[in-house]
């Protein structure tokens, strides 16, 4: 499955601004009909755009589906050390990639993980842009620690996260154990073997554990623009649906939930929903894809 999606994926040259002018390769992958509405699809940390492989297959007759690996993830480049990696990069990526790769007028937006805070920062742009480059009708957002006080980051993020053991700890984490011990406990049922060696052969592509420490600095830009981030949330003019799996022990319910109360729930700017999956985990456009896909269509 992954290797099929490497091969029918594409890539575009991205030149960071940030990393002093530095030329790299962003992975993309487009399914279905362009003539069908269009859904932007913003994966999370350490994973890729091949997490909605499977909601892909599930829209594709009914959508026209396009994801982007960031720079560091998936099946696009990943340089090492001193190369910079940032939210704000990773939305000026997006921003890009609509604008002149696809082309894209209108789209649904649909983000995960770390692809939340990439989205709000994307909106927080968007908020301001004028003239607007393109449409954002809806902004669907999954399972993601967007309140990072109430998030319980694992043992394994805090020592990737320091800049004490990280730098040692993305070398001694290989690719084989750090997708089948995400495949035990951020799925639910846990991944098959199988599955787990599937994400395996991604985190694998050109040594992906390799620049983990570096990838997962976005949590510091998290801390730093989350109160910006939120408040832009707040006031989007653009109807949002929090979709959130209630296993998740790193972004846990509390998380949603505090973001539902004090900026969704009775924001005016534009509406919003808040959906809730028992049986979920973090990846539920994994392991309850049919539910999520519905639930867009919806």
């Amino acid at each position: 499955k992954a290797r099929a999606w490497c091969e029918e994926g594409h890539y575009f040259n991205f030149t960071s601004a940030l990393n002093g002018g530095q030329s790299v390769q962003a992975f993309y992958h487009c399914s279905g009909e362009r003539s069908k509405p269009a859904i932007l699809l913003g994966h999370g940390w350490p994973t890729s755009s091949f997490d909605f492989q499977g909601l892909v297959g599930l829209l594709q007759d009914s959508h026209y589906l396009c994801a982007v690996d960031y720079i560091g993830f998936g099946f696009s480049d990943k340089p090492s050390h001193p190369y910079r990696y940032s939210i704000f990069e990773h939305a000026q990526l997006l921003d890009l990639f609509v604008r002149e790769v696809v082309s894209l007028k209108t789209f649904m937006y649909v983000t995960h993980d770390e692809g939340d805070s990439v989205g709000l920062q994307l909106l927080k742009a968007y908020e301001t842009a004028r003239p607007r480059p393109y449409k954002i009708v809806h902004h669907v957002m999954l399972n993601g620690n967007v309140y990072l006080p109430l998030a319980h980051l694992t043992k394994m993020q805090n020592l990737l996260l320091s800049n004490t053991t990280g730098p040692t700890a993305q070398h001694v984490l290989s690719a084989r154990i750090l997708a089948h011990g995400m495949g035990k406990e951020t799925f639910s049922p846990p991944l098959s073997a199988v599955d787990a060696g599937e994400l395996e052969a991604v985190f694998a592509f050109q040594g992906g554990t390799h620049v983990l420490h570096e990838t997962i600095q976005y949590l510091v830009e998290r801390h730093d623009f989350e109160n910006q981030w939120l408040a832009a949330l707040g006031r989007s003019p653009v109807p949002t649906t929090l979709i959130w799996g209630l296993k998740d022990a790193v972004a846990v319910p509390e998380v949603a939930e505090y973001v539902w109360n004090n900026y969704l729930k009775n924001r005016t700017s534009a509406p919003a929903t808040f959906h809730q999956l028992p049986d979920a985990n973090h990846y539920l456009q994994v392991d309850h894809a049919e539910v999520v896909a519905q639930l867009i269509r919806d």
